[in-house]
């Protein structure tokens, strides 16, 4: 499970190992492929993923933030 934190509440989500697309649309099919394909990039350039626990929520929204910020230049 996940745990996620934002501000004051706490929650946890139950993710499944696999997930079956075949009965998703081609726009939800093309979103996951994108997200698959982010996370490989990132693995590869940066040798980690988004599991990484050397940074704390104020860090992950600084970056946040900065890609925002590089998204609109």
């Amino acid at each position: 499970p996940y745990k996620y934190c934002y501000c004051y509440y706490t929650y946890t989500i139950n993710m499944p190992e696999s997930v079956d697309v075949e009965h998703l649309d081609s726009v939800v099919k093309s979103v996951i492929s994108k997200f698959v394909g982010r996370a490989n990039i990132g693995l590869e350039k940066y040798g980690t993923t988004l599991d990484r626990t050397d940074l704390q929520t104020v860090d992950w929204i600084n970056h946040a933030q900065e890609e925002l910020m590089d998204g609109i230049l």
